[in-house]
């Protein structure tokens, strides 16, 4: 048995899925949830960051990923911790249209384009790793389609690639709001960061001090 990083809930993980790691952690740390808030996970694996969201009293989450077995995992880690006020759906995020939109969207997306030497011991940790399923651009409108007008949206992504992060929510009418760099103390650099979204364009970007793992 694992457990979640903030407040120790009872996890269950599996070897074929990608686990919880220092960007799950980022995020937990970084995301604000507010008591009465819709929250919506896209590419929600386990659901632990649902997990860790409920510990705020939202109004209703739902967490969708496009594997089935990742959201088999997410309903046992629900049922096993006496989570009810959550909806968990197999399908891509570009397929589903709900009544409500959603004050809080947190994701950890993939990172990497597929490519002929890409490779994956499991189906399941390939999708989670690469953007096949899941590109920055699919983030995007899924974000400015969902998130309710005054929401916010926090993701975790590769600094590497946090120029193509502010040009395709540019392109989305959508601005980050703010940005923390995640340092972790094994690393000389930032390799990951943690984006706060809202609707509209031109806003500006807040620079926090960072996350440190």
């Amino acid at each position: 048995m694992d457990y979640t990083p903030i407040h120790k809930i009872p996890l269950i993980q599996s070897n074929h899925h990608f686990k919880m790691n220092s960007d799950t952690t980022a995020l937990l740390k970084a995301m604000h949830i507010r008591e009465g808030d819709r929250v919506l996970d896209i590419g929600t694996n386990q659901g632990v960051l649902l997990l860790e969201a409920a510990q705020y009293h939202p109004k209703w989450m739902v967490g969708i990923d496009i594997n089935s077995e990742a959201i088999d995992l997410a309903y046992q880690n629900m049922q096993l911790n006496h989570i009810e006020n959550v909806t968990l759906i197999s399908s891509d995020i570009q397929d589903v249209r709900f009544e409500e939109s959603f004050d809080v969207i947190v994701s950890n997306p993939p990172f990497f384009e597929v490519n002929a030497h890409t490779s994956s011991s499991h189906e399941g940790k390939q999708r989670a790793k690469f953007t096949q399923t899941l590109d920055l651009n699919k983030l995007m409108k899924s974000i400015k389609l969902h998130l309710s007008t005054k929401g916010r949206a926090y993701i975790v992504f590769r600094s590497a690639f946090l120029a193509q992060c502010f040009a395709c929510a540019a392109n989305h009418q959508l601005s980050i709001t703010r940005l923390q760099g995640v340092e972790d103390t094994r690393l000389q650099y930032y390799k990951s960061c943690i984006l706060t979204l809202q609707h509209g364009q031109n806003k500006p970007c807040q620079f926090d001090p960072p996350i440190v793992l």
